[in-house]
């Protein structure tokens, strides 16, 4: 018999895109699924549909809760789920119909506890823009440290969406409410565990992305300085652990410090400014991974010279940028 997956689908304020996700869920090829709805305190008619998909397929089962953000959402889905594999689906996307079979199929065949498909990355309307497969079907078992190297360098994936999960992996994990960049601080606390990963040449997840959202410079700050924080406490756990992973974190801890120096403003970049003395504390903490980070001899220059010039280097980089732009 086949073991039952759960697939939790938080959802917000997403009335417009939720029936083509849910559509894709009921559509699997895999029939032992359950499909948990999180209507995280919705404010359209989000809530609404959830309830009325509910009554026409028995496999779906609706959460309704105060809005909390994705973390909570995804918490709260895991605290009621019943599957032996657990995945996650946001509500704006949506999965071919193999997409599901062919990661139980990996789970049950090798032994990992994780299995990963790739993604294509589709427009407002429906086109395809980019894609990450050859759409081979062949698979690969990475070892933890190499998932984690290539999810470091963004050479793969480090959301949690187009994954399965054994359930038993995720039974005393959740994710932290308020952390941004949530799925690489999740998904690399599980890899730290050791645990293989069987990565699919299939393009079974569909990632929407939509046009005209812009992003606050704010909130664009804030989520570098956490994917930065995110990295430098890695190494930490990677330390008290052994897996000796703490360069591929400072890698990435180093390449996000150069990004933060170049886009934040001027006023921003002195030697007294409270962003840059966060970028320099990070930079420090990854000193003694420096000379063995993967980076570009151009990156590793320009950081040294940050650090020393702030406000000078920070005018050259502008107006190179204004140049070539």
């Amino acid at each position: 018999m086949e073991k039952l997956v759960s697939i939790i689908v938080p959802v917000y304020n997403m009335i417009d895109y939720l029936q083509k996700c849910v559509d894709s869920l009921v559509g699997q090829s895999y029939k032992n699924i359950e499909i948990i709805l999180v209507n995280d305190g919705s404010t359209d008619d989000s809530g609404t549909l959830c309830d009325e998909l509910a009554k026409k397929d028995s496999r779906i089962r609706v959460i309704h809760k105060s809005n909390g953000g994705l973390s909570s959402a995804r918490n709260a889905g895991l605290d009621i789920a019943h599957g032996d594999y657990i995945s996650f689906v946001d509500s704006d996307d949506f999965l071919n119909t193999a997409t599901i079979e062919k990661m139980a199929q990996c789970l049950q065949t090798y032994d990992c506890d994780i299995a990963c498909v790739k993604c294509d990355i589709i427009d407002s309307e429906g086109n395809i823009t980019r894609t990450f497969s050859n759409n081979t079907n062949q698979v690969e078992i990475l070892k933890s440290k190499q998932y984690i190297q290539g999810i470091c360098e963004k050479r793969l994936s480090e959301s949690v969406c187009d994954k399965l999960f054994a359930k038993k992996l995720l039974k005393n994990r959740r994710f932290e409410v308020g952390r941004l960049n949530e799925d690489f601080f999740f998904l690399s606390k599980l890899l730290l565990q050791g645990k293989n990963i069987a990565l699919i040449d299939f393009a079974g997840y569909n990632y929407v992305k939509h046009e005209g959202t812009i992003t606050s410079d704010r909130k664009n700050f804030a989520s570098l300085k956490d994917a930065i924080q995110n990295s430098c406490e890695l190494i930490e756990i990677s330390k008290k652990l052994g897996i000796e992973t703490e360069t591929f974190f400072a890698y990435s801890a180093l390449f996000q410090i150069r990004v933060l120096l170049i886009v934040l403003p001027s006023d921003k970049i002195n030697r007294y400014s409270k962003d840059f003395l966060f970028a320099k504390e990070k930079y420090y903490l990854c000193s003694p991974y420096f000379k063995k980070v993967n980076l570009k001899i151009s990156d590793k220059l320009l950081l040294k010279i940050f650090m020393h010039f702030p406000k000078s280097t920070k005018f050259i980089v502008d107006k190179l940028r204004n140049i070539l732009q």
